[in-house]
């Protein structure tokens, strides 16, 4: 009975390490997202859902951009009033147009 006893505390104490180990994986992708150490988004071929990730980008805006590609500079966003100046304000440092 001891050693069941201690193969269940080794178990736990593997989960709770798992578990803040998975913890901190998410901050530090979290981290990096805020920081700007994430891919550009191309405008022309993003999918809605990665549209949708960008801040600020909710589903009417996001159909708005896929519905007026083609984009030849990510500034094409307020030049055809797909975006308002203070939307493309927050994404424009995480999008690109090739």
């Amino acid at each position: 009975k001891p050693a069941i006893q201690d193969a269940g505390r080794q178990l736990g104490e593997a989960a709770h390490q798992a578990a803040d180990e998975a913890r901190a994986a998410a901050e530090g992708v979290r981290d990096g997202w805020s920081n700007g150490q994430h891919p550009l988004v191309d405008l022309n071929s993003a999918s809605e859902s990665q549209l949708l990730d960008l801040p600020g980008i909710n589903r009417p805006a996001a159909r708005r951009i896929i519905a007026g590609r083609p984009y030849r500079d990510k500034h094409d966003l307020l030049d055809k009033d797909i975006l308002s100046g203070t939307a493309y304000q927050q994404i424009r440092d995480r999008v690109t147009a090739k």
